[in-house]
């Protein structure tokens, strides 16, 4: 059997599978117009290679390695003819494009490294090997709170992140409350701006309280828990103030808190991060294998002594 590799239009190519030698191209592309709706939307220009496939398997092999190469959402061919691919099989392909053989050298490399660390394991005693996994079991710990506490820090319980935007977000708010008491009119955009930049603010005031340890002065709390309750005054009834004085006297004690607040919370986002950067990009994986190995020789000591298989 023979794979065709066909261009078609729009710069997009079919991979087709057939018995016809490549000599007879009209004979190809018209098998290629009868079988695949495909083909209706995107009519064929020429046929630009063909190989020698023996095993199924190779056909979507060869499938994927196009898709590599053009884009996933620009080959089609094998299992995978549907112009409207579901987001699962994207995923899955994407995920097999992500596993490179530079990674299985790093693997390789860190398995070595370990064989060539623990080389006298025979000479350890049982109570040796077990405190060795205790000491890797203390690390992984270690090192999952401090990833999990990043992004707890960044993000809290949402996708919002808080990062180095924020301070210019509180800036772009005090600007635009500068032109509001000015009578210029604002539009539906800067509402929407508005209204992002105070969900990040609410963001920001949760992840402050449920983790730092730093006391919160500031009352009314409903001011940081809604941020909008001063705000909307402004952005959505500022035809209704009065005393401009007064209320600019609000607005500049809030935005000053949450100034202070945000500090406080990117001061230990760049700690955390410090941490997590001081461990091997790729401590998960090396915490594993060591688990393993020593698993093995805990496993064995015990069977060597008395039968027993104690996992840990």
């Amino acid at each position: 059997m023979f794979l065709y590799v066909i261009k078609l239009e729009s710069d997009k190519y079919l991979l087709h599978c057939s018995n016809i030698y490549k000599n007879e191209k009209a004979k190809i592309i018209l098998e290629c117009e009868l079988q695949y709706n495909y083909l209706k939307k995107y009519k064929p220009i020429d046929i630009l290679e063909s190989t020698t496939i023996h095993q199924n398997s190779e056909i979507d092999f060869y499938v994927k390695k196009f898709m590599h190469y053009y884009g996933i959402d620009n080959v089609r061919g094998g299992c995978y003819i549907e112009e409207n691919m579901n987001n699962n099989t994207k995923n899955q392909i994407i995920k097999e494009f992500e596993i490179t053989l530079e990674e299985y050298e790093i693997q390789n490399n860190e398995i070595h490294n370990i064989l060539m660390e623990y080389k006298d394991i025979d000479n350890w005693s049982l109570n040796g090997i077990q405190e060795e996994v205790s000491k890797i079991k203390t690390i992984k710990q270690k090192y999952n709170y401090e990833k999990s506490m990043l992004h707890k820090l960044k993000y809290g319980n949402t996708n919002i992140e808080i990062n180095r935007t924020f301070l210019p977000d509180l800036q772009w708010i005090n600007i635009q409350i500068s032109k509001i008491a000015s009578n210029i009119e604002i539009d539906d955009k800067i509402k929407k701006t508005y209204m992002e930049i105070v969900n990040k603010m609410k963001v920001l005031y949760k992840i402050f309280i449920n983790y730092t340890d730093i006391d919160d002065t500031y009352n009314p709390k409903i001011h940081l828990y809604q941020p909008s309750t001063i705000l909307d005054n402004v952005f959505y009834h500022n035809k209704n103030i009065n005393n401009w004085e007064n209320e600019y006297s609000k607005i500049a004690k809030l935005m000053n808190y949450y100034e202070y607040i945000y500090y406080c919370v990117i001061n230990r986002i760049d700690e955390y991060t410090f941490d997590v950067k001081t461990y091997p990009s790729n401590i998960e994986n090396i915490c594993k294998y060591r688990e393993r190995y020593l698993q093995k020789y805990i496993n064995k000591f015990i069977h060597d002594h008395d039968g027993i298989n104690l996992d840990i």
